[in-house]
């Protein structure tokens, strides 16, 4: 079926229009005389994504890790295994207490997925900060908990989304319950 389209049963009776009549009903109407079934399409104007949610604006922006820095944290604690970044990574994105944390810091769940997403890019393609890599490397070895990985997930949110630094004076800002003078 196109995008933009649904596809709608009716059958006109003589006493009343019942819709969404399934096509086994239909094909027992069509034998009977007397009654008319259509099928048709309606077209809504729809986007692909649209859910009503201002979030679904935000495209983040490309991380971009500095060139100055070298593998440090590698040097201090050995090289990660991509297997071990991706089951910490999944395990921190997993924990309720992070949605919550998350969403105190003015990411929604479409904004959560999306900063996740890009953060577990970041980590896999280039060179974690030494901070970054040493706490990876902390939590593989049992010396730390996932949820230490929030403070540099959220640091990368930022970065990513730069909405989030002033998201209470956009509020205000766009607030025109109360226009300035």
């Amino acid at each position: 079926m196109y995008k933009g389209f649904s596809r709608i049963w009716t059958v006109y009776s003589i006493d009343r229009l019942q819709p969404c009549i399934t096509p086994f009903v239909t094909s027992v109407f069509n034998s009977q005389k007397g009654k008319v079934c259509n099928v048709g399409y309606v077209f809504k104007r729809t986007k692909k994504h649209d859910k009503g949610n201002p979030s679904a604006l935000f495209v983040p922006v490309p991380v971009k890790p500095n060139p100055d820095d070298i593998n440090i944290g590698e040097e201090f604690t050995g090289r990660l295994k991509k297997q071990d970044l991706l089951k910490i990574l999944n395990k921190f994105y997993q924990k309720p207490e992070v949605r919550v944390l998350a969403a105190e810091n003015g990411l929604d769940d479409q904004l959560l997925h999306q900063s996740f997403l890009s953060f577990r890019r970041h980590c896999l393609e280039h060179d974690l900060p030494p901070d970054l890599h040493i706490t990876i490397s902390d939590i593989l070895v049992g010396a730390g908990h996932v949820d230490d990985l929030f403070p540099y997930f959220l640091r990368h949110a930022r970065l990513a989304f730069p909405h989030l630094d002033c998201l209470d004076d956009l509020k205000k800002i766009s607030d025109l319950r109360t226009p300035a003078s």
